[in-house]
């Protein structure tokens, strides 16, 4: 083990030395340019590969494990993997009918809401035009109050979203 991470360092310095060899590119020709871009990645291919693999799977995020720890999981427990796309489905599912829910009961909610005060409206003008003025102004300025103060709530609510998501440039 200690002979590998040796070979490691070594090979790492043999490439720290070559890399540190200046070499200006301006005087050099197209040709040589080309030449030279293919020499390196022929010595240092397999290097490249792994570490464009490492970057890949480094940066990997998801509901779901890697194909690799799949391959793990199937190894460790035959049938894990199948358990675990089937639970996402089923999460995925459910999330789905959670927001149609959420969604549709907002809506419905909006709607009635919106029935009400025009029902509440109607009734205040009747109360005044019936001459019960006391009676209809009231009803109306509760109504007014009830309405206004959830549009004034949801202005404030929304301008201090757009601030906090706002770009700092």
């Amino acid at each position: 083990m200690a002979s590998r991470t040796h070979q490691q360092k070594r090979k790492r310095r043999n490439h720290q030395a070559e890399m540190s060899k200046e070499v200006s590119l301006s005087s050099l020709s197209d040709e040589q340019k080309q030449a030279l871009i293919q020499e390196f990645l022929d010595k240092n291919q397999g290097e490249l590969i792994q570490l464009v693999a490492e970057r890949i799977t480094e940066y990997h995020s998801g509901p779901l494990p890697r194909a690799e720890d799949f391959e793990a999981y199937e190894k460790a427990a035959p049938g894990t993997a199948k358990a675990i796309v089937a639970m996402a489905k089923r999460e995925q599912l459910f999330t789905w009918g959670h927001r149609y829910l959420v969604h549709g009961l907002r809506y419905a909610g909006m709607f009635f809401a919106g029935c009400l005060a025009v029902y509440s409206t109607h009734r205040g003008f009747n109360l005044l035009d019936a001459g019960k003025t006391g009676v209809g102004f009231t009803s109306l300025g509760v109504l007014i109050s009830t309405i206004v103060g959830p549009f004034i709530g949801r202005a404030i609510i929304a301008k201090r979203a757009s601030d906090r998501h706002r770009d700092p440039d």
